[in-house]
């Protein structure tokens, strides 16, 4: 059952009456994790191991406290813990208050019209119906759910936007989902553990979605996987036809006078995070267009950026491939929930600017400064992040509230590198105190710092979950026996020695005597 602060007095005490204990949970409407099973956390870079999509409160740094308590006969224990993922596993959450708008609202914001028939709708499927869907259709994706999940609730609506469009391409894609917790057959044939998990089958055969959950990311992405590892383009037309309909969230690498054997290994490798096409003639128009003005030419776009690079060759492999991993990302990527994971598999050292904002005059003269840096220092990452928004992330680089900002660091594998002067990026010259501290790092005369680790609490709070579920079933078992207590004969008795002007003798009931030193009786 679900309540709103101000239905949950009306309502907690006629519940009390019909049982006798109720488990309450209080938590924010917008954390899923709340009720997801706890994954470890071995530094300030934490990532879930399912495909469950991170929420604010977890990568943000938020001090989210989950709280809990019981209720027995109008008493209320409360017990506040940090992380408390695992309860559902554990307990029957009777009454789950949420603060106003709750999930509920949320869910449907946004939501799109699903259209009629198979396509263009997220379909239900069941035991009986899933072999036949993955059999029917060559491109599917099907969610494994819980019905308790938050995360899956907030992802719910993004699908029903991204179906009917999805549904009108060239090659349509089917969107399903399905109850993992009831259909458990299906669930257990692909070994599903957490939700959501998203897996996408492509004439039947499943590989894991490990991409974005906003509508048009998992329209970009969908098609992408669909797609062919490239495309090979004959005309003006189907060249901006192509642009137009891949959207902007994932970079496109267009080989002009080149064949599409000199990109096809380099596509395969990265099939899923840039699109690949090639185009062996070109007019002078397309050159004006895109920017490059010879070929052969490999010109990469990443729309979502407004960026543009372009390479002249030499077109050797290595040259090739050097060229394209270092384009797959923008020149400054902002960190986030969905950029964290391919920014650490890039490889290079990242160089990670915090900021107290992003979006005042001197944040963004600070992150143009960063991107007219970034092409003369290209085997490094450039990224930024907003402290006071990932104060956990944070943490292990010893960047606490205190530590004045702008700041900039250098993260690589669990060490980093920072300036000697802490302030040395606050009110001086961002392009100096940038090459003095890459050139450190490169030349290994600046010193480099371990990663803090986690404290023996935060690893105990992380990692032993079970230990909260314990503490509740305790308080539980506390109540129970408390409430089986008998405590009539102790009430007798205390109220046998009371004060003469109370208990029993102030109801009339006083001793009287049968004479002066004679005996006391009573009635």
């Amino acid at each position: 059952m679900q309540l709103r602060g101000a239905s949950f007095g009306s309502v907690i005490e006629p519940l009390n009456m019909e049982f006798e204990i109720i488990f309450a949970a209080f938590r924010m409407c917008y954390c899923g994790n709340s009720l997801m099973p706890m994954s470890g956390r071995g530094s300030g870079f934490h990532m879930e191991p399912s495909s469950c999509t991170p929420c604010g409160c977890d990568l943000g740094g938020a001090s989210f406290l989950f709280s809990a308590g019981l209720w027995s006969d109008g008493v209320f224990a409360m017990a506040v813990l940090s992380s408390v993922r695992v309860f559902c596993y554990w307990v029957c959450v009777i009454c789950v208050i949420s603060s106003a708008g709750g999930l509920e609202e949320e869910a449907v914001v946004g939501e799109a019209v699903p259209a009629s028939g198979f396509y263009g709708r997220v379909v239900e499927l069941t035991d009986d119906s899933f072999d036949a869907a993955i059999a029917k259709h060559d491109h599917i994706l099907v969610d494994f759910y819980a019905p308790w999940c938050g995360h899956c609730k907030r992802l719910a609506p993004q699908l029903d936007i991204a179906a009917p469009v999805l549904a009108q391409d060239s090659r349509p894609i089917v969107l399903a989902k399905i109850d993992a917790e009831k259909h458990s057959r299906v669930a257990s044939k692909y070994k599903i553990s957490a939700f959501p998990t998203l897996k996408f089958f492509i004439n039947g055969f499943p590989t894991d979605y490990a991409g974005p959950r906003k509508a048009d990311g998992i329209v970009s992405y969908l098609r992408r996987l669909s797609a062919p590892s490239i495309e090979q383009l004959s005309s003006e037309a189907d060249l901006r036809k192509f642009v137009k309909s891949i959207g902007p969230e994932i970079p496109l690498f267009v080989g002009f006078g080149l064949k599409a054997i000199d990109l096809e290994e380099l596509a395969k490798k990265y099939r899923t995070k840039a699109w690949f096409a090639v185009m062996e003639m070109f007019s002078d128009n397309v050159m004006e267009d895109f920017d490059f003005d010879k070929g052969p030419a490999l010109v990469v776009m990443r729309g979502e950026y407004g960026e543009k690079a372009t390479f002249y060759g030499p077109f050797e492999a290595e040259d090739v491939a050097e060229f394209v991993a270092q384009n797959l990302l923008p020149l400054v990527t902002p960190i986030t929930g969905e950029t964290l994971r391919p920014v650490k598999e890039d490889g290079r050292p990242v160089v990670v600017a915090v900021l107290d904002s992003d979006g005042t005059p001197e944040a963004k003269q600070f992150i143009k400064k960063l991107k007219m840096a970034a092409p003369a220092y290209r085997k490094f990452v450039f990224t930024y992040v907003v402290g006071p928004e990932w104060p956990d992330f944070l943490r292990p680089f010893y960047i606490k509230k205190d530590t004045k900002l702008p700041t900039v660091f250098v993260w690589e594998d669990d060490t980093f590198v920072t300036s000697n002067n802490t302030d040395s990026f606050v009110g001086n010259s961002v392009e100096s105190e940038l090459s003095k501290l890459l050139h450190g790092f490169k030349d290994n005369t600046l010193k480099r710092q371990k990663m803090r680790t986690p404290s023996l609490y935060e690893r105990a709070t992380a990692n032993l979950p079970l230990t909260a579920a314990y503490l509740f079933l305790i308080i539980a078992v506390l109540v129970m026996l408390l409430r089986g207590l008998d405590y009539s004969a102790f009430r007798e008795d205390q109220e046998e020695y009371k004060g003469p002007t109370t208990g029993r003798w102030a109801e009339g009931r006083a001793p009287r005597y049968s004479a002066p030193g004679g005996d006391v009786k009573r009635d």
